[in-house]
């Protein structure tokens, strides 16, 4: 019986049913829609405005950009997708439509009403951009290196060269050139005449540079080169592998392809494992010198392919509902065999059948459910595999990483006592989310090492952010190698990260000198001292260009005021204009080596010190003059012992460069005291040990920390190793929870690794428990770690928190290829500026982000700067005005089906992070 809907699709047109019964007759043959479309009259019914968009010739656009708007006012966007369709969910009303497609011209359409209870269709014809007959070049600039159009990369002038971390031309070919390719873990190489020597297109004639011409590009006589050998795959069978690894972007390529006297010639190359569409490129030359040029399509496949889209990252909780699409492109029917894997704690909810068949042209859709449990552990592995008997074989793997449901809350409780008791409170947590373990360090060394290792981490952000995830991978590496500790696997991780690192610090120069966190005309002072010490500190452990350091001194060197001060800009970021800026620059330019030139600064810095009374300010000056032998070093240490508390605290009085105060500042301020009393050669000193005890148990989550205290107390703690304070000790630890003995472990000068007793999880019967640390066999404790995780549906806001946050997701249920705005507003509460606040923005799995709406949105300076984790979206903020709101509205694209909840979303300043507040998380539910 035909069920009441309201349309029907018919020759890709639809038309509404105003009769209901069992049979429909047609005027004429004509395509019909696999059914019955829409929803039935009785249900609520979404107003949508859809359409295809397609070129001159009938082609569809993919990925074009559809913007809808009232009068000026933006109101939704979306992407076209393979079939170039869109369909986008919106109010009844009058709009004007906008759609924009590279190469084409922008076409908008005012006007268009959308009715309610009605599917809106508005097909959409884009011409080509304009063809330009004749070109008036008055200024030109050719780039030295021009990346091949099929490859990934980036074409590079003379300009951009000038500022790249390297002036080496074999650096700046292998920046940009894509000549290499991976087969079977051999690199092979584009072979060239000489390993000294590159040769490379400059306008119509070769420039050349050597190890004697590093930078000089110049017009040379016509030379010619021998024909560079395309690397090609040699296969030693026909039948392909299941599993697909080579997506290799450009496949083939001949320079010397010679046609018949027909003009032509036939070649035959191996395509890749992606099943895409390729572009070939032809181009020749006739023996009378005319030019020719032609470009052809062709799409790849497999006879029998898998298709599988699933998400980054799920929470525990969801329910994900997985389409995988098989397709016959053969004559015949495929009989196969079906097998999907996926991690223990997806639980499957329906019946997978082990045998499918697929008729010849057809694509069946198996769908596949699972409920998400709790993870084993945070990534695992989902797999699909469809064969045949020796015919046909095509499989899919991803890794999906799955997140607590609810606020994820991580506590790190230190200690080095010989009895220690701790009564832990836990914030109602979620079941099965719990995981506390004990890790505890024969020596100090150990310490240090471990709390390294865990901080290596990518750099991202801004400059200063950047910095500060970079140099703890300084410290590791340069401590490792000078207590000839390091391990392959650390030292080839941290060396990675370093590279990385340096090559997005050396992109935050400024054009007219010095580092800005954004890279922006003009530098910042104290910013500037600071990537001058970070420049200096990673030439330890890696090639850094010193020209960089010489252009940042040199800056720096214009920027002074001439009374011992500095022609400071506006600041940012938290930094202040006072006696401490110019305190840090006097010891961030002396621990680069540059002290002697800024003599005056430091003396005037020196005066302001002592004035202020400021530990912080005291502590960096003693460093200073420690580094250069200045007279004035006994005093300044005098007054730092006179000012440490009786816990071995050094407090700072108001704040540190970069804005932090609290417990940071405490951390700071002790952590440079102990840098300036370990030069001076006091490192058995009791003031010097109180104060590594307060480091050691000043570790929290975070860190030690915000990242800027994180790393001034790593490298005291390292400096401090150094000294061999550090003897290993010996005996044995107990783990205590609730009076009943649960762990122990022995350990002794000989092991040099960490000791972890895990799982004690377990042993929490309740919310409050009461855990016990101490030693046996010994007279001497060593340094411990308790650490907890999990996650609670009460989030832990920051007390009087200078922020408020909130996310809003416009509704809770909608249908795969809709879009659904998500928007997240966040509120300076107070009458201050506030320095560089952040959003981490959780993403529920079956949504997605669209990069031109970002892109869009950045340009309108929502944020300073976005970047994109597994589930999450992080945007930066350089600061916020009072009382200011800031509010994000972002399209997500529906494009799994499922029940997903988002993960928890926060915000917080980025120099005081502990002041973190929570949002809910959005649950919606993709049809």
């Amino acid at each position: 019986m035909l069920l009441k809907f309201t349309h029907i699709e018919y020759n890709h047109l639809h038309y509404p049913v105003y009769g209901y019964t069992q049979n429909i007759v047609l005027w004429e043959p004509g395509y019909v829609g696999t059914g019955i479309i829409n929803q039935e009259r009785q249900a609520s019914f979404i107003t949508v405005l859809r359409g295809r968009i397609i070129d001159e010739t009938g082609e569809a656009l993919i990925g074009a950009t559809v913007k809808i708007l009232r009068g000026k006012e933006f109101v939704r966007g979306i992407i076209t997708d393979y079939n170039g369709e869109y369909r986008v969910p919106v109010p009844p009303g009058k709009y004007n439509l906008e759609v924009s497609y590279t190469g084409f011209q922008t076409c908008k359409t005012n006007g268009i009403v959308i009715r309610e209870n009605m599917l809106n269709t508005v097909d959409v014809s884009l011409a080509a951009g304009t063809m330009l007959t004749e070109v008036a070049i008055r200024d030109f600039r050719v780039p030295l290196v021009e990346q091949d159009e099929t490859q990934g990369g980036q074409t590079l002038t003379s300009d951009q060269i000038r500022n790249m971390p390297t002036r080496s031309v074999n650096a700046m070919v292998a920046t940009t050139a894509a000549t290499t390719s991976i087969d079977k873990g051999e690199r092979l190489v584009a072979k060239e005449k000489k390993s000294d020597t590159v040769n490379f297109w400059a306008g119509d004639a070769w420039g050349l540079a050597g190890k004697s011409s590093r930078r000089s590009a110049y017009p040379a006589t016509q030379r010619y080169a021998r024909a560079r050998e395309f690397y090609v795959p040699q296969y030693d069978q026909q039948q392909p592998a299941a599993e697909r690894d080579d997506f290799r972007p450009t496949v083939y390529w001949n320079p010397s392809v010679k046609t018949d006297r027909d003009g032509k010639a036939q070649v035959e190359f191996y395509a890749s494992d992606a099943i895409t569409n390729f572009r070939v490129t032809l181009e020749g030359v006739t023996a009378a010198g005319q030019a020719g040029r032609q470009e052809a399509r062709f799409f790849v496949q497999k006879p029998v392919s898998i298709a599988l889209k699933t998400p980054a990252s799920v929470v525990s909780g969801d329910v994900l509902r997985l389409q995988i699409a098989l397709t016959n492109h053969t004559a015949l029917p495929a009989n196969g065999v079906l097998d999907v894997q996926a991690p223990a704690h997806f639980i499957l909810a329906n019946p997978i059948p082990e045998t499918v068949s697929v008729a010849a042209g057809e694509t069946k859709t198996v769908s596949v459910e699972y409920h998400v449990g709790q993870a084993a552990s945070p990534e695992q592995t989902i797999s699909a595999r469809f064969r045949g008997a020796e015919t046909f074989e095509d499989a899919f793997e991803t890794k999906i990483a799955t997140m607590n449901r609810g606020f994820p809350v991580k506590r790190v409780i230190s200690g080095n006592g010989m009895q220690n008791m701790f009564n832990i409170q836990l914030n109602d947590p979620v079941s099965g989310s719990l995981a506390v373990k004990l890790t505890a360090y024969p020596n100090l060394l150990n310490d240090v090492l471990k709390g390294m290792e865990r901080m290596l981490r990518q750099p991202s952000g801004c400059f200063e952010q950047v910095s500060s995830t970079t140099y703890p991978n300084l410290l590791v590496l340069d401590l490792m190698r000078q207590t000839q500790t390091v391990s392959p696997e650390v030292e080839s991780r941290a060396l990675a990260l370093i590279e990385d690192g340096y090559k997005k610090l050396a992109a935050y120069e400024c054009k007219d000198g010095g580092f800005d966190w954004w890279g922006r005309s003009p530098a910042h002072e104290g910013l500037t001292a600071y990537g001058i010490m970070e420049f200096k500190d990673m030439s330890k452990v890696f090639p850094v260009d010193q020209q960089i350091i010489h252009r940042s001194v040199q800056w720096l060197l214009g920027r002074r005021d001439g009374n011992g001060g500095w022609k400071r800009r506006n600041d940012w970021h938290g930094w202040h204009s006072d006696g401490v800026i110019g305190a840090y620059i006097a010891w961030a330019v002396a621990e680069a080596g540059y002290g002697a030139q800024f003599r005056a600064e430091t003396d005037f810095a020196c005066q302001k010190a002592i004035e202020s009374g400021d530990p912080y300010q005291i502590a960096l000056l003693a460093n200073a003059l420690a580094l250069q032998n200045d007279p004035r070093l006994p005093s300044f240490i005098r007054l730092l012992l006179d000012k440490q508390d009786e816990n071995g605290v050094w407090a700072g009085k108001t704040h540190s460069v970069m804005g932090g105060g609290g417990n940071n500042l405490k951390v700071e301020t002790t952590a440079l005291a102990v840098l300036a009393l370990l030069k001076t050669g006091r490192a058995q000193d009791v003031s010097v040990s109180k104060a590594i005890d307060f480091l050691v148990k000043s570790k929290t989550e975070y860190g030690y920390g915000s990242t800027q205290s994180t790393v001034l107390a790593l490298k005291a703690l390292t400096e401090y190793a150094k000294t061999g304070n550090t003897a290993p000790s010996e005996g044995r630890i107990v783990v205590q929870i609730d009076g009943k003995r649960v762990a122990e472990q022995s350990y002794s000068a000989k092991s040099l690794n960490a000791l972890v007793i895990g799982d004690l999880e377990q042993n929490f019967s309740e919310n409050n428990a009461n855990v016990e640390v101490f030693f046996e066999n010994t007279d001497q404790a060593i340094p411990f770690d308790l650490e907890m995780e999990y996650a609670t549906r009460l989030p832990l806001n920051a007390r009087n928190s200078p922020l408020s946050f909130q996310t809003l997701l416009a509704q809770n249920e909608t249908a795969v290829g809709n879009t659904v705005r998500l928007s997240a507003v966040l509120k300076n509460e107070t009458g201050s500026a506030l320095a560089s606040p952040m959003v981490v923005l959780g993403i529920p799995a079956g949504l997605t982000l669209q990069p031109w709406q970002l892109k869009q949105l950045g340009e309108q300076k929502k944020w300073d700067f976005y970047e994109l984790w597994d589930g999450f979206a992080v945007f930066h903020f350089e600061s916020l005005a009072p009382n200011e709101t800031r509010r994000i509205d972002l399209d997500l694209r529906a494009d799994i089906s499922g029940v997903f909840e988002a993960p928890a979303s926060q915000a917080f300043l980025y120099y005081d992070n502990d002041q973190r507040v929570w949002s809910k998380p959005e649950v919606i539910t993709v049809r």
